[in-house]
């Protein structure tokens, strides 16, 4: 241990540790911790800028893209580690359900669905529950409406 080590870190042979033991963890429901992409970054110790992929170069699409990516970190947030196992029919697996407005833009918030054997929603995009399906098509639909439209 040398000078730079603070209570919260300890420094041995000069590579930096993070004390675990003295990081305050929150124990709200994730539905109230993740309220934006960068919340869900938060969440996953991941840097925001770090998690989007390079989409210069995809003409016309990089809109599109970027909201994927995005719903995937939030997705990854909000079921904590919880991923869909494709290999069994019987789990449960939600994602919300859109509908196209008649006006021709933007989704409208519908319906959940659920299948077992047939998905018509990425698979990254998938959540343990109806919950938090239901909580991420309200709290995130301009990136899903980014993401279809």
């Amino acid at each position: 241990m040398n000078n730079n080590s603070s209570p919260n870190t300890i420094v041995v042979n000069g590579v930096m540790y993070v004390r675990q033991d003295t990081i305050a963890v929150d124990n709200r429901p994730i539905a109230e911790r993740v309220k934006s992409y960068e919340d869900a970054c938060l969440v996953l110790g991941i840097e925001p800028a770090a998690s989007l992929p390079d989409v210069n170069t995809i003409l016309g699409e990089s809109k599109s893209i970027t909201a994927f990516a995005k719903l995937i970190v939030i997705t990854r947030a909000l079921n904590e580690g919880w991923s869909p196992n494709w290999n069994d029919g019987s789990e449960y697996k939600y994602y919300p359900w859109f509908k196209m407005n008649n006006s021709g833009s933007g989704l409208s918030y519908d319906v959940f669905g659920l299948w077992y054997t047939y998905s018509g929603v990425p698979a990254r995009l998938c959540f343990k529950s109806f919950e938090l399906a239901e909580y991420a098509g309200n709290q995130f639909i301009e990136l899903y409406t980014e993401y279809f439209l």
